[in-house]
């Protein structure tokens, strides 16, 4: 894949990838809250899961403000995938 900084081979091992998106910006990846669907997990018992919309979307929304200040003097794209 193009993601990620290696690339995994068919013997299971892996390799430094040369063309991953990673090599000259920054990704983030943003799923659905732990407990709802999709990948998102935690193996912390004490993890208060998100239960509503709204306060999934102030989390996303601190993450993304604090991102961009350390990001302030880079170009911006953003694409979504479903």
């Amino acid at each position: 894949m193009e993601l990620g900084p290696c690339r995994v081979l068919s013997d299971g091992g892996s390799m430094f990838n040369p063309f991953s998106w990673n090599s000259n910006a920054s990704v983030f990846f943003i799923d659905r809250p732990i407990g709802v669907s999709g990948f998102s997990y935690t193996d912390y018992a004490t993890f208060r899961l998100r239960s509503t919309t709204g306060e999934a979307t102030k989390d996303i929304a601190t993450f993304v403000a604090i991102f961009f200040q350390n990001s302030k003097n880079r170009s911006f794209h953003m694409a979504g995938e479903s």
